[in-house]
Protein backbone atom coordinates (compact mmCIF):
# COMPACT_ATOMS: atom_id res chain seq x y z
CA UNK A 1 0.00 0.00 0.00
CA UNK A 2 1.45 3.37 -1.18
CA UNK A 3 1.21 7.51 0.26
CA UNK A 4 2.18 10.46 -0.39
CA UNK A 5 4.58 12.29 1.68
CA UNK A 6 5.36 16.31 2.28
CA UNK A 7 8.05 16.08 -0.50
CA UNK A 8 4.96 14.88 -3.03
CA UNK A 9 7.03 11.37 -3.33
CA UNK A 10 5.28 8.07 -3.22
CA UNK A 11 6.34 5.63 -0.54
CA UNK A 12 5.40 2.01 0.72
CA UNK A 13 4.27 1.41 4.59
CA UNK A 14 6.83 -1.88 4.71
CA UNK A 15 9.64 0.97 4.46
CA UNK A 16 10.86 0.14 0.42
CA UNK A 17 10.22 2.46 -2.33
CA UNK A 18 7.62 1.17 -4.73
CA UNK A 19 10.07 1.72 -7.37
CA UNK A 20 12.49 -1.09 -5.88
CA UNK A 21 13.01 -4.62 -7.44
CA UNK A 22 11.05 -7.13 -6.31
CA UNK A 23 13.15 -9.98 -4.70
CA UNK A 24 14.13 -13.00 -6.72
CA UNK A 25 12.82 -16.00 -5.89
CA UNK A 26 14.90 -19.34 -6.86
CA UNK A 27 13.66 -22.45 -8.35
CA UNK A 28 14.80 -25.93 -8.26
CA UNK A 29 14.64 -27.78 -11.60
CA UNK A 30 11.56 -29.38 -10.37
CA UNK A 31 9.94 -25.90 -10.60
CA UNK A 32 9.69 -25.76 -6.78
CA UNK A 33 10.96 -22.37 -4.88
CA UNK A 34 14.68 -23.03 -3.77
CA UNK A 35 15.26 -24.18 0.07
CA UNK A 36 11.52 -25.76 -0.36
CA UNK A 37 10.68 -29.30 -0.13
CA UNK A 38 8.49 -29.93 -3.88
CA UNK A 39 5.32 -31.47 -3.16
CA UNK A 40 5.04 -34.89 -4.55
CA UNK A 41 2.20 -35.88 -7.10
CA UNK A 42 1.53 -39.55 -6.47
CA UNK A 43 0.70 -41.28 -9.84
CA UNK A 44 -2.71 -41.89 -10.87
CA UNK A 45 -4.29 -45.56 -10.71
CA UNK A 46 -4.35 -48.10 -13.74
CA UNK A 47 -7.98 -48.95 -14.13
CA UNK A 48 -8.14 -52.31 -15.81
CA UNK A 49 -11.69 -53.49 -17.13
CA UNK A 50 -13.17 -56.30 -14.39
CA UNK A 51 -13.69 -59.66 -15.16
CA UNK A 52 -16.06 -61.55 -13.67
CA UNK A 53 -14.95 -63.84 -11.17
CA UNK A 54 -15.55 -67.91 -12.21
CA UNK A 55 -17.62 -70.02 -8.70
CA UNK A 56 -14.48 -71.66 -7.02
CA UNK A 57 -14.95 -75.36 -6.39
CA UNK A 58 -14.91 -76.34 -2.97
CA UNK A 59 -10.89 -76.93 -1.99
CA UNK A 60 -9.94 -80.30 -1.95
CA UNK A 61 -13.04 -81.27 -4.10
CA UNK A 62 -13.49 -82.70 -7.61
CA UNK A 63 -17.51 -81.28 -7.03
CA UNK A 64 -18.77 -79.14 -10.20
CA UNK A 65 -18.41 -75.55 -8.52
CA UNK A 66 -22.14 -73.99 -6.90
CA UNK A 67 -23.79 -71.15 -8.24
CA UNK A 68 -23.56 -67.93 -6.62
CA UNK A 69 -26.93 -66.69 -6.50
CA UNK A 70 -29.18 -66.22 -3.75
CA UNK A 71 -30.90 -68.69 -1.80
CA UNK A 72 -30.55 -72.20 -1.66
CA UNK A 73 -30.68 -75.20 0.55
CA UNK A 74 -32.81 -77.29 -1.49
CA UNK A 75 -30.97 -80.60 -2.97
CA UNK A 76 -31.37 -82.75 -5.80
CA UNK A 77 -31.62 -81.39 -9.45
CA UNK A 78 -28.24 -80.56 -10.97
CA UNK A 79 -25.89 -83.26 -10.06
CA UNK A 80 -27.27 -83.22 -6.54
CA UNK A 81 -27.33 -79.81 -6.12
CA UNK A 82 -29.72 -77.65 -5.15
CA UNK A 83 -32.34 -77.39 -6.91
CA UNK A 84 -31.78 -74.67 -10.09
CA UNK A 85 -33.93 -70.99 -9.99
CA UNK A 86 -35.62 -69.93 -12.96
CA UNK A 87 -36.42 -67.64 -14.78
CA UNK A 88 -39.52 -67.86 -17.38
CA UNK A 89 -39.45 -64.34 -19.59
CA UNK A 90 -41.55 -64.37 -22.63
CA UNK A 91 -44.97 -62.93 -23.39
CA UNK A 92 -47.50 -63.72 -20.31
CA UNK A 93 -51.14 -64.65 -20.70
CA UNK A 94 -53.80 -66.16 -18.55
CA UNK A 95 -53.00 -69.88 -19.32
CA UNK A 96 -49.83 -68.84 -21.15
CA UNK A 97 -47.16 -71.94 -21.82
CA UNK A 98 -45.91 -71.45 -18.59
CA UNK A 99 -48.43 -73.25 -16.96
CA UNK A 100 -47.41 -76.39 -19.04
CA UNK A 101 -43.83 -77.03 -17.89
CA UNK A 102 -44.63 -78.19 -14.39
CA UNK A 103 -45.45 -74.56 -12.01
CA UNK A 104 -48.25 -74.01 -10.69
CA UNK A 105 -48.52 -70.35 -10.20
CA UNK A 106 -52.02 -70.26 -8.82
CA UNK A 107 -50.70 -71.51 -5.63
CA UNK A 108 -48.11 -69.34 -3.25
CA UNK A 109 -47.86 -65.72 -2.14
CA UNK A 110 -47.16 -62.70 -4.55
CA UNK A 111 -43.11 -63.27 -5.20
CA UNK A 112 -42.37 -66.19 -3.36
CA UNK A 113 -40.25 -68.72 -5.18
CA UNK A 114 -42.60 -71.88 -6.35
CA UNK A 115 -40.57 -75.26 -5.94
CA UNK A 116 -41.02 -77.35 -8.81
CA UNK A 117 -40.27 -80.84 -9.39
CA UNK A 118 -36.71 -80.39 -11.24
CA UNK A 119 -36.30 -76.51 -10.43
CA UNK A 120 -37.75 -73.37 -8.56
CA UNK A 121 -39.63 -70.98 -10.27
CA UNK A 122 -39.05 -67.38 -9.28
CA UNK A 123 -40.70 -64.98 -11.71
CA UNK A 124 -42.19 -63.19 -13.27
CA UNK A 125 -45.20 -63.45 -10.92
CA UNK A 126 -48.55 -62.05 -11.94
CA UNK A 127 -52.21 -61.94 -9.42
CA UNK A 128 -53.49 -65.61 -9.63
CA UNK A 129 -57.09 -64.85 -10.68
CA UNK A 130 -59.10 -67.70 -12.36
CA UNK A 131 -61.02 -65.33 -14.56
CA UNK A 132 -57.82 -63.63 -16.11
CA UNK A 133 -59.05 -60.29 -15.30
CA UNK A 134 -55.57 -58.88 -14.41
CA UNK A 135 -54.45 -59.50 -18.05
CA UNK A 136 -54.57 -58.06 -21.15
CA UNK A 137 -52.51 -55.43 -23.29
CA UNK A 138 -49.45 -53.91 -21.39
CA UNK A 139 -50.07 -55.50 -17.64
CA UNK A 140 -47.39 -58.04 -17.58
CA UNK A 141 -50.38 -59.84 -15.91
CA UNK A 142 -50.53 -57.43 -13.05
CA UNK A 143 -53.32 -55.35 -14.31
CA UNK A 144 -56.34 -53.60 -12.10
CA UNK A 145 -58.87 -56.90 -12.19
CA UNK A 146 -60.28 -57.98 -8.90
CA UNK A 147 -61.08 -55.52 -5.75
CA UNK A 148 -60.22 -57.60 -3.37
CA UNK A 149 -56.58 -59.08 -4.67
CA UNK A 150 -54.28 -56.22 -4.43
CA UNK A 151 -51.69 -55.80 -7.00
CA UNK A 152 -48.18 -53.56 -7.02
CA UNK A 153 -48.46 -50.14 -8.95
CA UNK A 154 -47.17 -50.12 -12.36
CA UNK A 155 -43.85 -47.97 -12.18
CA UNK A 156 -42.31 -50.78 -9.75
CA UNK A 157 -43.20 -53.96 -11.96
CA UNK A 158 -39.37 -53.05 -13.54
CA UNK A 159 -38.09 -52.99 -10.46
CA UNK A 160 -39.34 -56.43 -9.28
CA UNK A 161 -38.61 -58.24 -12.73
CA UNK A 162 -35.04 -57.19 -12.21
CA UNK A 163 -34.59 -58.48 -8.58
CA UNK A 164 -36.31 -61.65 -9.63
CA UNK A 165 -33.44 -61.65 -12.38
CA UNK A 166 -31.02 -60.94 -10.51
CA UNK A 167 -31.95 -64.15 -7.86
CA UNK A 168 -32.20 -66.49 -10.54
CA UNK A 169 -29.22 -69.03 -11.66
CA UNK A 170 -30.79 -69.47 -15.33
CA UNK A 171 -32.61 -67.22 -17.39
CA UNK A 172 -34.93 -69.10 -19.93
CA UNK A 173 -36.92 -66.92 -22.52
CA UNK A 174 -39.81 -68.13 -25.03
CA UNK A 175 -40.27 -66.61 -27.93
CA UNK A 176 -43.14 -66.78 -29.47
CA UNK A 177 -44.67 -63.65 -30.01
CA UNK A 178 -42.33 -60.86 -31.88
CA UNK A 179 -44.19 -57.94 -29.66
CA UNK A 180 -42.96 -58.86 -26.70
CA UNK A 181 -40.64 -55.97 -26.47
CA UNK A 182 -40.45 -56.28 -22.45
CA UNK A 183 -38.91 -59.78 -22.95
CA UNK A 184 -36.22 -57.95 -24.68
CA UNK A 185 -35.30 -55.87 -21.87
CA UNK A 186 -35.08 -58.44 -19.58
CA UNK A 187 -32.56 -60.49 -21.70
CA UNK A 188 -30.46 -57.05 -21.76
CA UNK A 189 -30.80 -57.17 -17.61
CA UNK A 190 -29.99 -61.01 -17.81
CA UNK A 191 -26.76 -60.60 -19.74
CA UNK A 192 -25.44 -57.88 -18.44
CA UNK A 193 -25.79 -59.82 -15.04
CA UNK A 194 -23.47 -62.44 -16.79
CA UNK A 195 -26.36 -64.98 -16.30
CA UNK A 196 -26.49 -67.41 -18.46
CA UNK A 197 -29.25 -67.00 -20.89
CA UNK A 198 -31.28 -69.25 -22.79
CA UNK A 199 -33.97 -68.33 -25.06
CA UNK A 200 -36.28 -70.70 -27.50
CA UNK A 201 -37.80 -69.56 -30.44
CA UNK A 202 -41.04 -70.69 -31.90
CA UNK A 203 -40.56 -69.74 -35.50
CA UNK A 204 -36.77 -68.91 -37.49
CA UNK A 205 -38.15 -65.53 -38.61
CA UNK A 206 -38.21 -64.45 -35.04
CA UNK A 207 -35.26 -65.40 -34.63
CA UNK A 208 -33.69 -63.54 -37.28
CA UNK A 209 -35.18 -60.26 -36.33
CA UNK A 210 -33.84 -60.47 -32.94
CA UNK A 211 -30.44 -61.80 -33.51
CA UNK A 212 -28.68 -59.22 -31.51
CA UNK A 213 -30.17 -60.52 -28.54
CA UNK A 214 -29.59 -63.88 -29.47
CA UNK A 215 -25.78 -63.40 -29.58
CA UNK A 216 -25.25 -61.54 -26.19
CA UNK A 217 -23.07 -62.47 -23.51
CA UNK A 218 -23.41 -66.26 -22.10
CA UNK A 219 -26.64 -67.20 -24.57
CA UNK A 220 -27.74 -69.49 -26.78
CA UNK A 221 -30.72 -69.64 -28.31
CA UNK A 222 -32.35 -72.37 -30.95
CA UNK A 223 -35.62 -72.69 -32.68
CA UNK A 224 -37.79 -75.20 -30.94
CA UNK A 225 -41.52 -76.69 -31.70
CA UNK A 226 -42.90 -75.70 -28.30
CA UNK A 227 -41.80 -74.50 -24.84
CA UNK A 228 -40.97 -78.07 -23.30
CA UNK A 229 -38.57 -78.76 -25.80
CA UNK A 230 -36.96 -75.53 -25.22
CA UNK A 231 -36.75 -75.54 -21.48
CA UNK A 232 -35.38 -79.39 -21.61
CA UNK A 233 -32.30 -77.75 -23.58
CA UNK A 234 -32.18 -75.10 -21.21
CA UNK A 235 -31.74 -76.83 -18.34
CA UNK A 236 -28.88 -78.87 -20.12
CA UNK A 237 -27.12 -76.22 -20.65
CA UNK A 238 -27.34 -74.92 -17.50
CA UNK A 239 -26.29 -77.53 -16.10
CA UNK A 240 -23.20 -77.60 -17.92
CA UNK A 241 -22.93 -73.89 -17.12
CA UNK A 242 -23.24 -73.40 -13.70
Amino acid sequence: MTSSNEHGSLSRHDGRSPLAPRPTVMASRNGAPAGRTPRRIPPLPVVRPQQPIPPQSPAGTNQPPTSTASGGGDSGGWGGRRLPRLYFAGKIGHTDWRHTLGADLWDGEFGEPIRCERFIYCGPFFVACDHGCSHGDCTHGLGHGCGTIRVPPRWLIPSLCLEWIRRCDLFFAWIDDPTCYGTLVEIGWAQLMRKPVYIGFKLSCHYSEMWFAAMGPRTVARIHTNAAEALERALAYGAATL
